[in-house]
């Protein structure tokens, strides 16, 4: 079943930040992952804007493919760049089933 990671950041240091940004899109599309939204910040109908001002919105063929990813040597090799300069809350979820 589709997944979908959501990761709502903050960003502290933009070019501390940097071999991270330059980095994780290949390392997402490695594993069958995809952007869906990158960098919004969002109109706010209802409620807050969250804890934290950017979204991005990934796609993976499954939870799975997800955890394969974000334990990959590669992503593991950039994480520490976004985890010093940024704040952030990451969330994996299972999509919905199509009929």
């Amino acid at each position: 079943m589709t997944a979908y990671a959501f990761c709502e950041l903050k960003v502290v240091d933009l070019e501390a930040m940097r071999p991270y940004l330059d980095g994780v899109a290949a390392t997402i599309a490695a594993h069958g992952g995809r952007y869906l939204v990158s960098g919004a910040t969002p109109e706010v109908i209802e409620g807050g804007s969250g804890e934290h001002p950017i979204k991005v919105v990934l796609e993976f063929p499954s939870v799975e493919a997800f955890k394969t990813w974000y334990d990959s040597p590669e992503y593991r090799a950039i994480l520490p760049y976004r985890q010093r300069n940024s704040e952030s809350n990451l969330y994996v979820l299972d999509g919905v089933p199509v009929a």
